[in-house]
């Protein structure tokens, strides 16, 4: 539009640079143009961060760079838990903590990064609840079961590697396989910072029954007293007892064995 001696327009113009070309003409015939290049800006500056990423748990110290880049740049500020923070600073505490980036240029264009992480330097409580220490079984299977808590989330609860199903009671259990001899359960919780506690427990498989042999007395020996000793040996894997009709006897360290049999 034209008033008097003033014009204007208004031209729709998406972001980056443009020229715009305003020409004039008289009734005579004469002509004059003008020329202007112009940037339209509406963003705001792209903003970096470097040492930490959103959501995300850690077990160590986190050092932090922050930048922003644009055209026009004017400034580039942080707070770490509403506290002034430089780009280069290390985080320490443990816990929760929260970075806000912001940066600004020349045309009060304003861009915001908020970046949430935790700082967990504390391994998890693990407690072995099965089987106890030492245990002596014939069985294939053993039920593995422990108690894990943390002062964050845990991530898992494992046994020999596998994965603990969480129970209704909140402790974990999972069945466990044996072999014959001797087995160790190694029990593992972590945390989602990558913190670990370890416990073990040894438990012992034996599905063979004793090697017994009796060298005294011989198989149909004929006896006139009213006792007579009885000698052999034992043999196993783990601790045997010995019993001479129903009386138990003391098995050796070498598994020998001997003691006076009452005849009736």
């Amino acid at each position: 539009s034209v008033s008097g001696n003033a014009y204007s327009r208004t031209i729709a113009a998406p972001e980056g640079d443009h020229e715009i070309v305003v020409a004039a003409s008289d009734g005579a015939g004469r002509h004059a143009t003008a020329r202007r290049t112009i940037t339209v800006d509406r963003s705001g500056p792209s903003i970096s961060v470097q040492g930490v990423s959103e959501g995300e748990w850690r077990n160590a110290a986190a050092t932090i760079t922050y930048s922003a880049t644009d055209a026009r740049l004017a400034s580039v500020t942080a707070t770490m838990d509403g506290s002034v923070f430089a780009s280069g600073g290390t985080v320490t505490s443990e816990g929760a903590h929260l970075l806000r980036v912001t940066a600004t240029d020349t045309l009060s264009n304003t861009s915001t990064v908020d970046v949430h992480f935790t700082l967990d330097f504390t391994s998890p409580n693990l407690t072995i609840l099965a089987p106890i220490e030492g245990t002596l079984t014939s069985a294939t299977l053993v039920l593995a079961r422990a108690e894990a808590t943390d002062n964050g989330e845990l991530a898992a609860v494992r046994v020999n590697g596998s994965v603990m199903a969480m129970e209704l009671d909140g402790t974990y259990a999972l069945t466990v396989s044996l072999t014959e001899g001797a087995n160790t359960l190694t029990f593992e919780a972590d945390d989602r910072a990558g913190n670990t506690q370890s416990r073990t427990v040894h438990v012992t498989r034996d599905s063979t029954a004793p090697g017994l042999v009796v060298t005294s007395p011989a198989e149909g020996a004929r006896i006139a007293a009213l006792s007579t000793q009885v000698q052999g040996t034992v043999n196993d894997a783990s601790t045997v007892t010995v019993t001479i009709n129903d009386v138990s006897v003391a098995v050796n360290g070498d598994g020998s064995f001997s003691a006076t049999a009452i005849l009736s």
